[in-house]
């Protein structure tokens, strides 16, 4: 009751956008009494989709997290701890882990366990979420014994949680009964299309939002209330994923063959991707991600604040000016972009093997990603436990089997042997993997300007695609807002 003159007062200061009955989306209640005390591990039926002669059990730690673990009867002895791509948005379930074994399935085909988490709590968190994952290991050794090797797989936004975890637990369990220590936790760290650019992996967020407004001019639409766009969405916003899928189709035919868009949709498509460098392929899922993906982590993580920015940048080229000139400017908050920083980027002290792939056309996460994590570990001197293969393709959620398999035997070789491979035997080494040896990938600021405080940034404006002499005003759209309180427990 002490805090109702408080949030009362908070109402009333909200802007437009912001003021209509505020209570935040669906999001983690992290200590419901049905959960307090977790559920034990216990056998179950495999998912529909996992091979037959898999042993099955599923469970809640105590902080909420869900998880599934599989042991094949031949199993060889490797345990494959998965950290999931795309974090939730709502509350985690059982659902997950399971869906997420079924998808990587090849694991448990080809002899491995497997095992993976919920994660404890909605939105973009890697370092709880690396500690969820490691409670897993604990539970799978516990029900099935202790494996000889285990790599840990990070996928998409799982990897940065996976280098958490390589980063952070190293430390040998403790065993009663063992004179010495035993081995480390985990032997060697597989990451397929990661997302390794930390928190410069969401400004493509904002510019695609900016860019796409002043293109299409319907998100939001007339008669909305107005919103600066880097938080997504209002607190409240109510907007359906198909109504977002029918205003982009509306404004450049995106789901029409291209043969049946019109000469303006065709044009402004055209245009949209030049700017953003977003492929069509990817354009409806980023733009999802800039919409509720920005709300979550606008609203549950960053208090109200914007740790996206667009100040100084100037999209496309001299014929594109005019554009530039009626774009808003975004200027981002300082501390929240650090604090976004310390939940999003990937750990680079890591001391075991790493071997990341990337399909080079990946239209979800950048391959360009790839060079800020190189950069990463070389500063941390780690370049050595560092093997970056790139891969023909532009599949983000799936890699073919005879990739996943191929950079896992590389991956063991190498734990076992001490000796990193070359990219041209790990090609060699496998016909139908598709792997580019001699690929160079670029930085991602050819892409993805890097953001800078003001003070920092150099006279000549940060471009997005090729040089400009466009220098756009800078001012904020809208000022940045107090954070709301946090929601009451339930």
């Amino acid at each position: 009751m002490r805090l109702l003159p408080l949030l009362l007062g908070l109402l009333v200061a909200l802007p437009a956008w912001a003021a209509d009955d505020v209570t935040l989306p669906k999001v983690t209640t992290r200590a419901k009494g049905s959960r307090l005390g977790g559920i034990l591990p216990s056998a179950q039926p495999c998912p529909e989709g996992v091979p037959a002669d898999v042993d099955c059990m599923a469970g809640q730690d105590y902080l909420g997290a869900w998880f599934w673990m599989a042991r094949p009867k031949d199993w060889n002895g490797v345990l494959v701890l998965h950290t999931h791509d795309g974090p939730d948005l709502e509350e985690p379930t059982d659902e997950r882990p399971a869906r997420d074994m079924v998808q990587w399935s090849v694991w448990l085909r080809a002899g491995y366990a497997w095992a993976g988490s919920s994660y404890r709590a909605a939105g973009y968190d890697a370092e709880n979420a690396a500690e969820d994952s490691e409670r897993v290991r604990s539970a799978f050794i516990a029900d099935f014994g202790e494996p000889k090797r285990v790599l840990l797989h990070g996928h998409g936004w799982g990897a940065p949680v996976a280098t958490r975890m390589a980063q952070r637990f190293t430390t040998p369990d403790i065993h009663p009964r063992r004179i010495g220590s035993g081995k480390r936790p985990y032997d060697g760290v597989l990451l397929t299309n990661g997302q390794l650019a930390g928190a410069r992996s969401f400004d493509t967020w904002l510019d695609l939002r900016v860019l796409y407004q002043a293109l299409c001019g319907n998100h939001p639409a007339a008669g909305e209330a107005d919103y600066p766009v880097w938080m997504g969405l209002p607190v409240n916003g109510k907007l359906t994923r198909d109504s977002l899928a029918q205003r982009v189709n509306d404004c450049t035919g995106l789901q029409r063959p291209p043969a049946e868009r019109s000469p303006a949709q065709q044009k402004t498509l055209a245009t949209l991707v030049r700017l953003s460098r977003v492929p069509e392929a990817g354009l409806l899922r980023q733009l999802q991600g800039a919409t509720w993906g920005l709300q979550h982590l606008v609203w549950h993580q960053l208090g109200g604040k914007s740790a996206l920015g667009n100040e100084g940048i100037a999209y496309g080229n001299n014929t594109d000016a005019a554009l530039n000139q009626r774009l808003p400017r975004y200027k981002l908050d300082a501390p929240s972009r650090a604090t976004l920083e310390g939940f999003s980027d990937p750990g680079s002290g890591v001391h075991i093997p790493v071997l990341s792939v990337h399909a080079v056309d990946n239209p979800i996460v950048f391959v360009e990603q790839q060079s800020v994590w190189r950069a990463a570990m070389t500063e941390s001197g780690n370049t050595e436990q560092l093997l970056q293969l790139y891969a023909a393709g532009n599949d983000h959620d799936r890699l073919p089997d005879a990739q996943v398999l191929s950079a896992a035997r590389q991956l063991l070789d190498w734990i076992d042997s001490g000796k990193k491979p070359a990219p041209a035997a790990v090609a060699g080494a496998c016909s139908a993997c598709r792997w580019l040896p001699d690929y160079r990938v670029a930085d991602l600021a050819a892409r993805v300007p890097e953001r800078r405080p003001v003070a920092a940034r150099q006279a000549t404006p940060q471009v997005l695609s090729t040089p400009s002499v466009i220098t756009p005003p800078s001012q904020p759209a809208a000022p940045l807002r107090e954070a709301l309180p946090a929601p009451a427990s339930p």
